[in-house]
Formats: structure tokens, C-alpha cells, sequence
């Protein structure tokens, strides 16, 4: 939930947002998704083909692979959220795919 957070500023990224691609998926262009749960689909399936089995700290995996700027993986540990946190509609829906994947 912190990636997608961080990658469309809070759910408030119209360019992202519209492309409904939570995390910046890019292939020389940014990816388009019929609807955002695909992109939590299409994260999922990155992890499944990049990531050890056994990852004790996934955010030294992250770190490991250079994914993102080199401060991502702080900027990740710096966002607080949780469930109790003010509604944002896109961001309950998303809970609800995250549970899932």
C-alpha cells in the first residue's frame, strides 16, 4: 500500500490515476490498465518473477534490485497509513484488492 501511495501522491495523481496504474508501470511509456486491481495484479505478478522465495526484508530486496531512486525505500518507511486512516474511495477499493493478491 505504501508503493502505490507513494507513486501517485496519495491517490491524487490525475496522470497515473486515470491510467488507473498505482505503482508507475512504465515500458517506455506509462501503462494503462483497464482498472487499477490489474495493476495490483500486474505488481504481483512482477514480485512473483523477481522476487527470492524466501525475502526476510523487502525493503532491502527493493534496495538490492535499485527499484526506484536511491531514497525510495526510506521514503516507503516514512509513510504512515493504516486502515483507520481518513477514507480516500480509490484507496478503500485498493485495500480490498491488496487483501486479495
Amino acid at each position: 500500500m505504501r508503493q502505490a501511495i507513494l507513486e501517485t501522491g496519495w491517490f491524487r495523481s490525475p496522470f497515473l490515476m486515470t491510467r488507473n496504474n498505482l505503482f508507475a508501470f512504465r515500458r517506455g511509456h506509462y501503462l494503462r490498465f483497464d482498472q487499477f486491481g490489474h495493476s495490483i495484479l500486474f505488481y504481483k505478478a512482477w514480485q512473483d518473477k523477481n522476487m527470492p522465495t524466501l525475502v526476510d526484508d523487502y525493503y532491502r530486496f527493493l534496495d538490492q534490485i535499485k527499484y526506484g531512486s536511491p531514497d525510495y525505500t526510506s521514503h516507503l518507511k516514512n509513510i504512515t497509513w493504516n486502515r483507520d486512516c481518513p477514507s480516500i474511495p480509490v484507496a478503500d477499493r485498493a485495500v480490498t484488492w491488496f487483501s486479495r493478491a
